[in-house]
């Protein structure tokens, strides 16, 4: 049996989707996900008021917010952001936006550095270009720092928090001994993890993550048998857990 490791919500979502793809899975969620009202209202003035070049859209809940700011412009400026590039950091945040952004990129590796190989983000073609990163607090810096020193003009806008849980929630009764590997899909939801679980025990099991700069986080808190999936996306993460499987 897999533990998922992720935040409420996101962490049932990817246990069904295993169960669906015949693999046993334990949804346990580490961290809840809370709007912040005041960033939102930033995004909303700066939409309203800046012509961005292009806008990337870090997780779901970012997606979401972008829809709500959207839904609340002026038909111009609905029309001004409609054509530009939406960059998604992965395949979910694509789905939602689709029923209104036709300009969505996905990278082929779904995390922020599948998203900084992609060649319209280079830096021959960034200089000076104006992108509004939505994303949650304290998430993705590796993004807007690496874009800031490839000339381009970023402004982030933290649309969500994520609060440790008290105690950890989980989709099924918890049996430590069925677990076989963990997975995890961030920093945060790793450090939630150790948190609220036995620490010794969890850096003791196999682990799937989804970027080699979570694994070398990871490695350093002692955990040894890592495997790096193809970005988040329930696909990636259930090639990665049946390969695992058949190992």
């Amino acid at each position: 049996m897999f533990l998922i490791l992720r935040p409420d919500g996101k962490a049932q979502q990817t246990a069904l989707a295993f169960s669906k793809a015949g693999l046993s899975a334990n949804a346990c969620s580490v961290i809840d996900i809370n709007q912040d009202l005041k960033q939102e209202q930033a995004l909303t003035s700066a939409i309203n008021s800046i012509e961005y070049d292009a806008i990337i859209v870090t997780s779901t809940y970012a997606a979401t917010t972008l829809l709500t700011v959207y839904s609340q412009a002026d038909a111009t400026r609905q029309t001004h952001i409609a054509s530009i590039p939406i960059f998604c950091i992965g395949s979910s945040c694509k789905d939602v936006l689709s029923c209104v952004f036709k300009h969505t990129v996905v990278p082929g590796t779904q995390n922020s550095e599948g998203m900084l190989l992609l060649p319209s983000l280079a830096a021959q073609h960034l200089d000076g270009k104006r992108i509004a990163i939505i994303k949650g607090k304290n998430g993705r810096d590796l993004l807007n720092a690496t874009l800031r020193q490839r000339g381009a003009a970023t402004t982030e806008f933290d649309v969500y928090t994520r609060n440790v849980m008290q105690t950890p929630n989980f989709s099924k009764v918890f049996v430590e001994k069925e677990i076989k590997c963990i997975i995890a899909t961030s920093s945060e939801v790793i450090d939630a993890g150790l948190d609220l679980l036995e620490a010794k025990w969890l850096l003791s099991k196999p682990w799937i993550v989804v970027s080699d700069r979570i694994k070398q986080y990871l490695h350093q808190l002692g955990a040894k048998h890592i495997v790096v999936a193809k970005g988040a996306s329930h696909q990636a993460l259930i090639k990665s857990a049946m390969e695992f499987k058949e190992s």
